[in-house]
């Protein structure tokens, strides 16, 4: 399947062994100039055959790239984790240009035509709604195509571009904020509309995400509840229910943050209106954001929020009528089933791990489909820092290849079965089947979690 016809135009994708891949493809309209902090537009059409063989650019990012390791140089003995050393960019997958045309897909399919139906998953990036794309370079979706499974994997908008909440903003729109979140709901819209071109099955859609991914993933199943986007889901290291953490998701309001946002367009720029704010350059607001969080980092070496921008999921009475956690308390959330869990040196552990068995059991009290919970303990090579904060995403995109760590034959073990068992959970709403051993799923009754060690 080299050439796809889909509803902007035709597509011409990369051909490798036993799949191709699609990549950037314009899934909404570029959000720049008057629809700079706007709800995203339907893409706009293309003529001829668009050339789908190249990544495109990142979202903005919340702060400029970070300078990467030069060399090589002996961590054995290191207990916390370099971020700049664990996922800096290579080969295929290098940082592209950060650009608000952001609003691009990519697609990996092992259909040969359109008629296959074959089950699809859609990936949402982490990165602290920040940070991050759909092609840093422990994404692939090689691994998938070849256990029979469409991956696409998603850019939104992040950070400012994403999350900036102003009067102006409400005065238009009726509230504000959450742009980054409303991106990608209308990736999964494009994806209903668009993936049986590939050889997907609209119909059998699990939507899966990490970190912030999983977060949004968590409000995609608040956001869209009369909606059928996806079948089920997949929350790593973010999701959760009824912690101190989670308390936090979605708990402010769009107008206390609009306010915050208008008073640091009065102090960096010099006006209260959005119109002028639309014409700044992205560089420039990143760098007076840079400079408001410089000034509030006191002598004791502690950051306050005062006078910043809010740059997070808010409550907006639109799409995200209040807090997440107040959401699920009341059962308004999809019943699908779902795999969920984190890592055991992952952030605020506990928490973690604690919020996976409440989702479980509050799911259990919802008459949801089953819950499955699991743990990744695995140690990687390299290094003392344990199960930390996406090492997973290696195992699961079978992506150890890239990794600078060490390998052994238990590492490419423990990756084979993540991907075996998230297959099957894609393919059956099950992670288990196939010669694999069984995981049962989590109720208050029997609290069963599995461990990936």
């Amino acid at each position: 399947m080299e050439y796809v016809e889909v509803e902007s135009g035709k597509l011409h994708g990369l051909t490798k062994e036993g799949y191709t891949a699609f990549l950037s493809i314009p899934y909404a309209a570029p959000p720049t100039g008057a629809l700079r902090w706007a709800p995203p537009r339907p893409a706009l059409p293309w003529q001829g055959v668009r050339e789908a063989t190249h990544f495109g650019p990142r979202a903005w990012q919340g702060a400029p790239p970070p300078d990467k390791p030069q060399e090589a140089r002996d961590r054995s003995q290191c207990t916390e984790i370099d971020y700049r050393w664990e996922f800096h960019s290579s080969g295929e997958f290098p940082d592209t240009e950060e650009s608000e045309d952001c609003l691009v897909l990519n697609v990996w399919t092992p259909a040969k035509s359109a008629e296959e139906r074959l089950p699809v998953a859609v990936w949402i990036h982490g990165g602290a709604f920040a940070n991050g794309s759909g092609h840093e370079m422990e994404f692939d979706g090689a691994e998938y195509a070849r256990r029979g499974i469409v991956l696409v994997t998603v850019n939104y908008r992040l950070g400012m571009m994403g999350f900036f909440c102003h009067p102006g903003l409400i005065a238009e729109q009726g509230s504000c904020g959450n742009y980054g979140l409303m991106d990608q709901t209308a990736a999964l819209r494009w994806v209903q509309r668009n993936i049986a071109a590939f050889g997907g099955d609209p119909e059998r859609v699990t939507l899966f995400g990490q970190s912030a991914g999983c977060i949004s993933v968590e409000l995609q199943c608040t956001m869209v509840k009369e909606e059928p986007l996806f079948r089920q889901v997949i929350l790593q290291s973010g999701g959760g229910y009824d912690t101190p953490f989670q308390s936090t998701v979605a708990a402010g309001d769009c107008r206390e943050a609009a306010e915050q946002g208008l008073v640091w367009g009065e102090k960096y720029f010099h006006t209260r209106d959005i119109e002028c704010l639309r014409n700044v350059p992205p560089s420039e607001l990143r760098r007076a954001l840079m400079e408001g969080q410089a000034e509030l980092h006191n002598a004791n070496g502690e950051t306050s929020r005062a006078g910043l921008p809010f740059l997070m999921p808010v409550t907006d009475g639109k799409g995200i009528p209040g807090a997440l956690d107040q959401q699920i308390r009341d059962g308004q959330i999809v019943r699908v089933p779902t795999i969920i869990g984190s890592n055991s040196e992952d952030l605020v552990p506990e928490q973690m791990r604690q919020g996976s068995l409440n989702w479980a059991f509050r799911m259990q009290e919802l008459e949801a489909p089953p819950v499955y919970v699991y743990e990744f303990t695995h140690q990687p090579l390299g290094d003392r820092v344990g199960a930390f904060h996406s090492c997973e995403l290696w195992y699961m995109f079978g992506t150890l290849e890239r990794s600078w760590r060490p390998k052994n034959a238990a590492d490419y073990a423990l990756s084979r079965e993540m991907l075996d068992r998230w297959a099957a959970f894609i393919k059956t709403g099950s992670p288990n089947g196939n010669g694999l051993s069984n995981w049962e799923p989590c109720t208050k009754e029997v609290p069963c979690v599995y461990r990936f060690e």
